[in-house]
């Protein structure tokens, strides 16, 4: 479980504004908006409709496809959703434990969490739009 600080909150919002976080509930739900670029790799601007559970009670808050996109794409790349990192009840498989202190080596970090995000959804845009991976997914864990 994380809690969020009020300077957190308002750094999500400015960070992702069409995103709304609910201090009762813990959630942070929203369009996700990203433009980014993996090494020489093309650009990828996507949106994703998600969900992000800051109450459950993992290594990470639980994000949850809620738009449905990525059940999509995985239809549309020839892959199951488990290939694209997505599990049946609609969370995203987003790390390996074994990752987990290569990723966070200081803790939990707010900023490294939504990059984290933007990185696992490209990964999946891009593997919709090309056909492979840019990079070598980990195993699900």
């Amino acid at each position: 479980m994380v809690h969020l600080s009020d300077y957190e909150i308002s750094w999500l919002q400015h960070r992702q504004p069409q995103m709304q976080y609910n201090n009762e509930t813990g959630i942070w739900e929203g369009l996700f908006c990203f433009s980014l670029q993996y090494q020489d790799k093309e650009v990828i601007t996507d949106e994703y409709y998600i969900k992000v559970d800051f109450k459950s009670s993992g290594d990470l808050p639980l994000v949850y496809d809620e738009g449905r996109k990525i059940a999509r794409q995985a239809i549309l790349a020839g892959r199951s959703k488990l290939d694209m990192h997505l599990y049946n009840d609609g969370h995203l498989c987003m790390i390996h434990h074994n990752k987990m202190k290569e990723w966070y080596r200081r803790g939990f970090k707010l900023s490294k969490f939504v990059k984290h995000i933007e990185t696992h959804l490209y990964w999946v845009s891009y593997v919709t739009k090309y056909g492979q991976e840019p990079w070598k997914a980990e195993p699900h864990g």
